[in-house]
């Protein structure tokens, strides 16, 4: 079954989101965070750091599974995978996929065009003390 997982990415309180481009076939132009669908048998782990390694050309190790949901992605209902983490190297976009990316505070993300469910999820992290 298909899963999704993205990367939790955070550094003084602040939340990296990346911004989608307007040819995205969902949510264009919206804000996310890196992540994506699995591809084969993948686990979620393995989702998540090939998905930020293909976006953002980052390193990302995930430590901790934060939050798991469902989202429905072009009429497929995706169980999704949240995952804090580290990183390592300097991001390079995928720009076929990203139009954007910036650190962003709670309330700055919040004013923000968000996609799926991440605006709860920003809020979950802002209560548990993340941002």
């Amino acid at each position: 079954m298909q899963h999704a997982a993205s990367a939790i990415i955070i550094n003084n309180k602040k939340i990296l989101l990346i911004k989608r481009t307007q040819s995205s076939p969902m949510f264009p132009g919206y804000w996310t965070l890196p992540g994506g669908r699995s591809e084969g048998d993948e686990t979620s782990r393995e989702t998540v750091t090939r998905e930020v390694r293909e976006e953002m050309d980052l390193d990302f190790v995930p430590t901790e599974l934060f939050h798991t949901s469902s989202v429905e992605y072009l009429g497929e209902n995706l169980k999704t995978h949240r995952f804090l983490g580290s990183y390592s190297g300097n991001i390079t976009l995928q720009e076929d996929e990203c139009d954007g990316y910036a650190w962003f505070a709670y309330s700055e993300a919040l004013a923000l065009p968000l996609a799926f469910d991440y605006r709860e999820l920003i809020e979950l992290l802002f209560e548990k003390n993340f941002l």
